[in-house]
């Protein structure tokens, strides 16, 4: 964010880093599975009750927040930051026709 790093590089690779146990999952950050025109696009999430989220996409130094108030509201809240960030984000950045297709 104009040249102020919000991660640093160890904890960006530790958070995003496969647990043993659960290979989609690391640190508390789920490791999503987006597609962009037939190419993967590396993905961590973390996300609280009502649509807070925390969307990152390391590759391209993108870092989408979203904030909401559907608690207890599915699948509201787990769609509505996919939703925006497919519909308006990724597409500002230069990310088309993006999807999540799965966990990796």
């Amino acid at each position: 964010m104009n040249g102020i790093s919000l991660f640093a590089l160890g904890c960006l690779l530790f958070v995003s880093t496969s647990m043993p146990i659960k290979y989609d999952y690391g640190l508390h950050w789920f490791l999503l599975g987006y597609q962009s025109r037939g190419q993967a696009l590396k993905t961590a999430m973390a996300q609280g009750n009502g649509g807070q989220c925390l969307l990152l996409f390391p590759e391209y130094d993108l870092l989408i927040v979203t904030q909401a108030g559907y608690y207890n509201r599915f699948p509201e809240m787990m769609t509505l930051p996919h939703k925006l960030a497919r519909k308006y984000i990724l597409p500002a950045v230069g990310i088309r026709d993006a999807d999540l297709v799965r966990s990796r």
